[in-house]
């Protein structure tokens, strides 16, 4: 492990600069696949959706700022493997194998709380 450095000095501010471009550029992939994944759901329930929509919007919302926290992480998360674990994990890879867990973790997640929401609106008990 190298802890010589701090956990942004990536080579100079530009490294730096460069790393943080790269995943401001993907946050619209990102947002826009999220976005899909919440238009087909509700598309799926349109009945359901129609009974309550201000619920819906603002859970939609909520999610929506909840999702780009987390997908902030991932610039934490490549900083932190590359203080800790050095030269070798900073590959050209390890922003796109991060950005893809991430964006499956995501998915994931606004599935099972799209899943809640509408169960909320609509119970099916």
């Amino acid at each position: 492990m190298n802890c010589d450095k701090e956990i942004l000095d990536f080579d100079g501010p530009q490294k730096v600069i460069s790393n943080i471009s790269w995943w401001e550029k993907n946050r619209i992939v990102f947002n826009v696949v999220i976005l899909l994944e919440v238009i087909i759901i509700l598309l799926l329930a349109m009945p359901v959706v129609l009974m309550d929509l201000s619920y819906i919007i603002v859970s939609v919302f909520v999610m929506t700022i909840l999702a780009n926290v987390l997908y902030g992480l991932g610039f934490s998360l490549e900083s932190i493997i590359g203080h800790y674990f050095g030269k070798g994990f900073e590959s050209k890879y390890l922003k796109q194998v991060i950005f893809a867990l991430g964006l499956i973790l995501s998915i994931i997640v606004v599935f099972f709380m799209t899943h809640e929401i509408l169960r909320d609106v609509f119970p099916l008990d």
